[in-house]
């Protein structure tokens, strides 16, 4: 059950956070985007990956070892602060 404060919000729900998902194929920032995935879903096994370009501005993320171009985010990186983060919701053991 959610506590008072929930507003249901997540990473990448608003201009200050980026975020991608594999199982339903977004990237987000400042709301969803639809990314081409390969494949199926990300699913049990898969290895997620994340790098910043602090210089270059832009965000990128890997599937299993392989960079996803329809996944790159551009941003512009003066004036903020990175705090790397994962949001996780389901059924994990």
């Amino acid at each position: 059950q959610p506590g008072p404060n929930w507003t249901g919000a997540g990473v990448g729900d608003d201009a200050h956070g980026w975020a991608a998902d594999g199982l339903r194929k977004h990237v987000w920032h400042d709301g969803p985007s639809d990314v081409d995935w390969p494949g199926d879903a990300w699913s049990e096994g898969c290895v997620v990956g994340c790098a910043i370009d602090l210089d270059e501005g832009t965000m990128a993320f890997s599937e299993s070892g392989h960079w996803v171009p329809a996944a790159r985010l551009v941003f512009r990186p003066e004036g903020r602060a990175f705090f790397p983060a994962f949001s996780l919701q389901g059924e994990f053991q």
